[in-house]
């Protein structure tokens, strides 16, 4: 058995998994009267090489990449 992140460090399993969101522009939204959830105001993306493990992201590329978008979407991080 496989304890992923438990306390004995019992190893990991490595699985993929898939999604679908179906998107739009607004004004199609909006002119088929749909209920509008969210809007999408940037996107970005970072790959940060090397890091001590798969579930272990390095910090400071996160923290670059939430800047990154918010910069291109106009916004503070904190709002």
């Amino acid at each position: 058995r496989c304890h992923a992140f438990d306390a004995g460090a019992n190893g990991f399993v490595r699985s993929e998994g898939a999604g679908v969101l179906l998107l739009k522009p607004l004004s199609r939204a909006t002119a088929d009267g749909d209920r509008i959830y969210a809007t999408i105001c940037a996107t970005a993306v970072n790959q940060d090489g090397h890091t001590p493990g798969i579930t272990v992201p390095s910090q400071a590329a996160q923290a670059s990449l939430v800047r990154e978008a918010c910069d291109r979407g106009g916004i503070r991080p904190e709002d």
